[in-house]
């Protein structure tokens, strides 16, 4: 019998026993060394708690753990996130030369990219306190059938327990908090404003217990988010004809990007080898002015893409099947 052995997501874990021998008749010496090659599996992966995701100064999107990998590199320079200040438009990154653009979002192994985004997931946004763990996929495949050869996140959700526990987590960002380089050099040569915050908070909680001991469990959390920033060298219109151009110095560009999540899970321990899950979730998110921070767009030009209010529900049975 082995006690507190951990299994994350896609580890194999090998357990050793030892035998005591009765009377000795014969001594046998055995040597050996570790394998160069793991025969098991071909998998690169890295495996990040809940509790870790939580405690770093990060951002809380699925591709921020482009910053957390060695070789990782984002999808797109302009996206570059410092402390969640690019919301849900920045899940992509590439490990190894791979491409970018098959970043693939998996909630408890199930692809979960479609509806918001295809690959590009511009609009998920999993709550970090309903998170147990978050498995990084960045070559080998989960099997033979992976919808990508590129990385794949799965994130895993929290079952509550026995006994009841909470979290909450908040974040907030101001423009006053930030440097300024702009000196009279630099207005000289008309720059007059750098990417600066507009508007950067992110709050969540989450909490659950059980509903019956040792059987059934229940885990619920909500968040919501907003991050905005000022575009350097983009401003408003001011001329009152739209033929001509000229710049509002009192209203320049910004992005805005918003997320609402909901999520409810049950899980219920049927029989010691038998366990069934039920998850529903409800998210809302906007990519207002989206691309702006490209460059390449007008405020004017810029669409706004709401997405309509996303509800998934998820529902898993899981059987030990052993002796």
């Amino acid at each position: 019998r082995r006690d507190g052995i951990r299994l994350t997501t896609g580890f194999t874990a090998t357990v050793n026993a030892d035998l005591s021998v009765g009377g000795l008749e014969e001594t046998i010496t055995v040597s050996g060394a570790a394998p160069v090659v793991d025969v098991q599996g071909v998998q690169d992966q890295q495996v990040f708690s809940g509790a870790t995701v939580l405690a770093l100064p990060i951002g809380k999107n699925q591709g921020i753990y482009a910053t957390l990998i060695p070789a990782a590199t984002q999808g797109n320079l302009a996206n570059q996130d410092v402390g969640g200040t690019k919301g849900e438009s920045t899940q992509i990154f590439a490990v190894h030369g791979g491409r970018a653009a098959e970043t693939y979002q998996l909630r408890d192994g199930l692809y979960f990219g479609e509806h918001i985004g295809n690959a590009a997931n511009f609009a998920a946004s999993v709550n970090p306190a309903i998170v147990q763990e978050v498995s990084v996929q960045m070559t080998g495949g989960l099997t033979a059938e992976a919808q990508s050869g590129g990385v794949v996140i799965n994130a895993i959700g929290r079952d509550g327990g026995n006994e009841f526990h909470g979290s909450v987590n908040a974040d907030f960002g101001h423009r006053e908090l930030q440097g300024n380089n702009i000196g009279a050099d630099l207005k000289a040569r008309g720059a007059f404003l750098t990417g600066t915050l507009r508007k950067l908070y992110d709050v969540g909680f989450g909490f659950g217990g059980p509903l019956k001991r040792d059987r059934v469990w229940f885990f619920g959390s909500a968040r919501k988010w907003e991050t905005s920033n000022f575009q350097a060298g983009n401003y408003f219109n001011k001329s009152p004809n739209p033929l001509f151009y000229e710049p509002d110095r009192s209203r320049p560009a910004y992005d805005r990007n918003l997320a609402q999540e909901l999520s409810f899970r049950i899980t219920w321990q049927v029989a010691d080898k038998h366990r069934i899950t039920a998850t529903t979730r409800y998210e809302y998110n906007c990519n207002c002015n989206f691309n702006i921070s490209t460059g390449q767009f007008s405020p004017e030009a810029a669409g706004n893409n709401w997405y309509p209010p996303l509800k998934s529900n998820q529902g898993s049975w899981t059987y030990a099947a052993s002796n």
